[in-house]
């Protein structure tokens, strides 16, 4: 927007524009009905040209170019006065008065620019008047007192119509400037009415105020969700300014900028003079945001409803005197951050009722694929498939409690694209542990600063470096503890309250797809086993042993398979009956079970038979586990009801290794078979490797 459109109101320049050409028109048209001479005529037309380029010049160059200005008010008075003045001769010996035309001329610069330049018309017009008579009537012919009452009258009368002119010029401007007021709030409105992100609305206002104020520089900013720091939501420089490049950061801490921390609390703009703007900008961290080479800085709160939006602060580079903040610029200011506090106000109520019917649709669609499947591996896997496209960080844990071994399964372990295998990690000082242990949700914004307070040590899983923000929630069976949910970022700050309810919400769809999974599970788990002894039932041992079998060829790994026979068990039967042969056979199994290590696994073959699968084991190791069940049913006290202790039996061995043995899983049972008949034949008690 031009200066002159700032400064004098838009509708006075058309009027008077045309008064200026009605008046040269008016005095051209002289030369037509009144008997002029030749050299008077001529001496119209040039009065005529100089007038019409001056006009033309006047409103059509310099105002709309330099607006209001002191020289310019005394080129318009002068200007205007000194053209007439050069037709005045020629009009006065027709008796035609030129002071009703010089009182125009006043009554213009009033509404053009005030009492001021209009006063400075007048007392030009009134020597102008002077001269004029002296040089037609020479200073001997003058009748003085008729030139001083003309004189007079002309200042006097000239004061009245720059009173009158500077009246319609303050009613006109004042009309402008409420124009203006309300133009720029329907601007504002019908971007806030605009379906585009709130960024981008912001970013188009920044520019609306920084044009149409006019001001430097503006920058909006908003206060994050902790209110700690200012975030850049819309800049935009009108004009180069010194350091612009480095002076438009993103965001800043609150804890810098503690005079703006007063502007919020008060709810109050406050004005900053180039020495303030100077002292503050000493400050490195606070220096962006006071821009550079700033002659004014004006901070306005952006406040509705007791919440502290954030501020928007616009900057003057040019001269006070030239761009000076006016009251009626800083109402202007005020008045649209006000009307934008609002808009924001709707436009994060908006946002958030969005995002709220976004999180319904996310747990609705959590609920029906958890809700899909009752296989636990299967319901691990959505479970994290759901996670990662609600929340988009760099980890995420899915663990489950093993109250057994007080211990969190973490049976989905992904970080930063990586999927890591399943891992124990037992119960300590650590945040999972935080969760299970209070049975609540534990957010961390920045785990290198609140670690100490939380009183926790951190367990590094996953990748090899330590996380700066967690956030986990506890999987709850009512008052049962299942497990929990829980993510993880390198960067601080990077989880909300938002994002916190969402996961617990989450976390509370999950928890009866994994009781119903668990017990599934347990269900399933109870068919594969004998029911006497805990042990694989032979069909599903058959099964397993094929499946690792598998992945232990393609890891280029062994499998030990040791089949295991207790000598003479038929003697405990005849002796005491099949009831206490069959809680021998329990204890029995039981001390075995206490031998094996945590991936093996063991099942019934028939009777006082057992198989056991070792992978990753070789011939010595399968053999040094042989032996240590050896010794551990050696030492085992096996008691039966009444009290009576059993003798304690032993077994025979017989040990096959793939793939030194057998290739396949049934080849490997019967290389492992024909090894244990080659152990009891050797007389019993014995370990023996096939062959």
């Amino acid at each position: 927007m031009s200066p002159f459109v700032k400064d004098n109101p838009i509708s006075l320049l058309h009027p008077l524009e045309i008064f200026y050409w009605g008046g040269i028109l008016g005095i051209r048209a002289l030369g037509w009905f009144l008997p002029m001479t030749e050299d008077e005529v001529n001496h119209l037309n040039l009065f005529t040209g100089a007038a019409a380029l001056f006009t033309l010049a006047l409103f059509h160059w310099f105002i709309p170019r330099y607006g209001r200005r002191p020289w310019l008010n005394w080129l318009g008075a002068n200007g205007a006065i000194f053209l007439l003045a050069s037709v005045t001769p020629i009009l006065e010996r027709y008796e035609i008065h030129s002071e009703i035309i010089y009182m125009g001329v006043v009554a213009s610069m009033g509404v053009l620019g005030g009492r001021h330049p209009a006063r400075i018309a007048a007392v030009v017009a009134a020597s102008t008047e002077v001269v004029s008579r002296i040089l037609v009537d020479s200073v001997l012919g003058l009748n003085y007192p008729a030139l001083m009452i003309n004189t007079a009258l002309i200042l006097g009368v000239g004061f009245v119509v720059s009173e009158l002119g500077n009246a319609i010029y303050i009613a006109a401007n004042e009309q402008e400037r409420k124009n203006r007021h309300l133009s720029l709030l329907l601007k504002v409105g019908m971007l806030a009415s605009q379906p585009q992100p709130l960024e981008e609305t912001l970013s188009q206002i920044a520019e609306i105020i920084a044009r149409d104020v006019p001001v430097t520089v503006c920058r909006i900013l908003l206060t994050d969700a902790q209110e700690q720091n200012l975030i850049t939501y819309g800049v935009y420089p009108l004009r180069p300014f010194q350091d612009a490049a480095i002076s438009l950061d993103s965001s800043f801490s609150l804890n810098d900028l503690p005079e703006v921390q007063r502007i919020l609390s008060k709810g109050e703009h406050r004005l900053l003079t180039r020495e303030e703007v100077a002292q503050f900008a000493v400050d490195s961290n606070r220096a962006s945001f006071y821009f550079g080479g700033m002659n004014q800085i004006c901070i306005f709160p952006l406040i509705t409803r007791q919440k502290r939006l954030g501020v928007i602060v616009v900057g003057e580079a040019r001269r006070i005197e030239r761009e000076p903040y006016t009251q009626a610029k800083i109402d202007l200011v005020s008045a649209l951050a006000a009307h934008i506090s609002q808009m924001i106000h709707n436009s994060l109520l908006f946002e958030e009722a969005q995002r709220q019917a976004r999180r319904m649709a996310m747990l609705n669609e959590v609920a029906r694929a958890v809700g899909s499947t009752i296989e636990m591996d299967d319901l691990l896997e959505l479970i994290y498939q759901q996670l990662s496209a609600a929340i988009p960080c760099d980890s995420y844990f899915v663990g489950l409690y093993d109250p057994e071994k007080d211990a969190h399964d973490v049976r989905v372990l992904v970080d930063e694209g990586v999927r890591f295998p399943p891992t124990l990690v037992p119960m300590g000082n650590s945040l999972a542990s935080w969760v299970m242990k209070n049975r609540r949700p534990l957010l961390v914004r920045h785990l290198s600063l609140e670690g100490d307070r939380l009183l926790v040590q951190p367990m590094q899983v996953g990748q090899d470096r330590m996380s700066e923000s967690w956030l986990g929630a506890p999987i709850m069976a009512g008052e049962r503890y299942l497990g929990l949910l829980a993510l993880a970022s390198y960067t601080p700050n990077m989880f909300s309250e938002d994002d916190q309810s969402l996961l617990v919400s989450m976390a509370s769809q999950v928890a009866l797809a994994l009781d119903n999974a668990q017990q599934h599970a347990q269900v399933k788990e109870q068919a594969r086993r004998d029911s006497l002894t805990g042990a694989y039932n032979h069909g599903y041992f058959l099964a397993l042993l094929a499946r690792s079998l598998e992945e232990c060829r393609a890891q280029n790994a062994p499998l030990s398979l040791i089949m295991l026979d207790v000598d003479y068990f038929k003697n405990y039967n005849d002796l005491y009956g099949h009831l206490v042969g069959d809680e021998a056979l329990r204890l029995l199994s039981q001390a075995i079970f206490s031998s094996l290590p945590n991936n093996a696994f063991i099942g019934r073959w028939g009777g006082e038979e057992f198989a056991i699968g070792l992978p990753g084991a070789s011939a010595e190791m399968a053999k040094e586990l042989a032996q240590r069940i050896q010794a551990s049913l050696a030492q085992a006290e096996i008691k039966i009801k009444n009290g009576d202790r059993l003798t304690n039996p032993t077994v025979s061995q017989g040990i096959a290794v793939f793939p030194f043995h057998a290739d396949r899983a049934d080849e490997l049972v019967d290389s492992a078979d024909q090894a244990l008949y080659t152990a009891k034949a050797g007389g019993r008690n014995q370990i023996a490797l096939a062959s």
